[in-house]
């Protein structure tokens, strides 16, 4: 009886331990529960929100020269071929600066690497601003300003799958993911749009020729003007209108580069105030874990043959997504379609891109049909690239944008697919490693794509030039596909949460029988009590 008593003092001491200690946690921030008996907090759609506008600025800095490449190389009298490069930048700085993000994010958490993104973007856009008033060296500072957000790219790029697994319970990852990695075309979108309407661009900037006309201005005008040849004789023109053989007016990139300026350094502002690397609970086993050293995770990179094949697949579908939105408006202008008609395409290929992820990111998170959507959608924006291909003629303006926003809408999920996959693949990996050792990829095709699709290409290429192009990005699609077959990696982060998840279950089991236990022992001892 004294046996009996004292194991049922004890059970009971630990039960209410164990209340107590629920009890505190559940004071320390707002919880509930998932279906695996993990506790994830409310917090985390405010911690999203945050990373994915830090990564929205950063994205937005990425094609502000090159959308006004006229204007830019004319105001900053640079050769006509240097604002592409502005953009460029980020492809060329994100091969070696991904191992530094991915080290940093490895050995001191993830607000630290996210913060870090966030002051060199505020840093490179300070110094952009400064650039835009004239000045010798206001190349240079933009220059270097760009490259400093270049820098910042894989700090918000490879963070996503990171922030989806240490936040977010299993059955949210990919809607975490999708989420978070679709700022960053979202940003690159409103980086494109921004400058043509804050920069009043002259009508006549692109003149069509007249017979008998001369082209030339007196001293050839000055770094802020331009030669209006709408006059006779040609004449040169300021910015601000005034004419005449030098120039004091110039185009508003200060205010462009200003408002491209504020918005990361509020970012980062609140980044640095309310960001948090990790809640006060673990979502998910997996999330407990501990990761492998960088080293011996970049060594994994290259030796797990699965993730190479899954490394190959991301890298030449990123590469190839990356040329066509590069070079689509030279590819339709061939065709006859305007600039107004390609940025529709290009809206098209972002925007329905965007609906066809949200939808993906829960069908995932519901079926965990990785490979299987990653196959389908692989096929299915082959196939409809291809039939774009084809029917790239003029006067097929409204089947053409059809065809580009399905590329978009089936194209665009397949970057949360890898980046999820990679983490599954890859665990126990650094989340931020695998992701940035797969955007490299894509910058590693998408550098040689681009510059072997722009020099077939040229400034005026004809149809069958253009086609040719696509052609070499439609076979390239191909490859992507066929390899996504031979890939067949385990997923090994949710075999992992699937033992935490009965592990879980058995452990309330447990707990409840010993509850009931406690009771029965209680009742007995208060009956012989009495």
């Amino acid at each position: 009886e004294k046996k009996r008593s004292y194991v049922s003092d004890i059970r009971e001491h630990s039960l209410d331990r164990m209340r107590e200690e629920s009890r505190k946690r559940d004071s320390v921030a707002p919880v509930h529960l998932n279906v695996d008996g993990f506790s994830v907090e409310k917090k985390r759609w405010a911690i999203l929100f945050l990373f994915c506008f830090g990564s929205f600025t950063n994205a937005a800095t990425w094609i502000t020269y090159a959308s006004v490449d006229e204007i830019t190389y004319r105001y900053y009298d640079i050769p006509p071929f240097l604002p592409p490069y502005l953009s460029l930048l980020f492809l060329f700085a994100y091969l070696p600066c991904f191992f530094v993000a991915s080290q940093t994010f490895s050995k001191k958490g993830l607000k630290f690497g996210v913060v870090c993104g966030g002051l060199l973007t505020t840093a490179g856009s300070a110094l952009r601003c400064l650039g835009s008033w004239p000045h010798p060296a206001a190349f240079a500072a933009v220059f270097i300003g760009q490259t400093l957000n270049a820098f910042g790219q894989p700090f918000f790029m490879g963070a996503p799958t990171m922030l989806a697994e240490t936040w977010f319970a299993p059955s949210q990852r990919t809607l975490a993911t999708t989420i978070s990695s679709m700022f960053n075309p979202l940003g690159s979108a409103f980086g494109q749009v921004l400058p043509s309407l804050l920069i009043a661009v002259p009508m006549y900037l692109f003149p069509a020729p007249t017979i008998n006309e001369t082209t030339s201005c007196p001293n050839n005008c000055s770094s802020f003007g331009i030669c209006n040849t709408t006059l006779v004789p040609p004449t040169c023109e300021c910015w601000d209108g005034w004419y005449g053989e030098t120039c004091d007016g110039y185009p508003n990139f200060f205010l462009l580069t200003l408002v491209e300026a504020v918005l990361p350094l509020i970012s980062t502002i609140l980044l640095i105030l309310f960001f948090k690397s990790k809640p006060d609970h673990f979502p998910s086993l997996s999330a407990s874990e501990m990761r492998i050293p960088f080293k011996e995770a970049l060594k994994s990179c290259f030796t797990d043959r699965h993730f190479v094949l899954l490394a190959l697949t991301f890298g030449l579908g990123l590469g190839v997504f990356n040329s066509i939105s590069t070079i689509l408006g030279i590819v339709v202008g061939s065709a006859g379609y305007g600039d107004s008609d390609a940025g529709l395409f290009g809206a098209l290929l972002i925007g329905l891109g965007l609906v066809g992820a949200g939808i993906a990111g829960p069908v995932i998170d519901k079926t965990k049909k990785y490979k299987l959507l990653l196959r389908l959608y692989l096929v299915l924006s082959s196939v409809i690239f291809t039939v774009f291909t084809l029917l790239l003629e003029p006067g097929r303006y409204n089947i053409l944008a059809v065809l580009m926003a399905l590329v978009g809408f089936f194209a665009t999920p397949i970057l949360p697919i890898c980046l999820e996959l990679g983490a599954e693949v890859a665990f126990p990996m650094e989340e931020t490693t695998s992701s940035n050792f797969l955007m490299a990829s894509g910058q590693v095709f998408g550098i040689p794509l681009i510059v072997v699709t722009s020099s077939m290409l040229g400034a005026s290429p004809t149809l069958a030039e253009a086609k040719i192009a696509l052609w070499i990005l439609s076979g390239s699609v191909y490859v992507s596909t066929v390899l996504s077959f031979v890939f067949n990696g385990r997923l090994k982060r949710s075999e992992e949460d699937s033992k935490g998840a009965g592990n879980q279950r058995l452990l309330s089991a447990t707990q409840s029988m010993f509850s009931k236990e406690s009771d029965s022992l209680i009742s007995s001892r208060n009956t012989d009590a009495k």
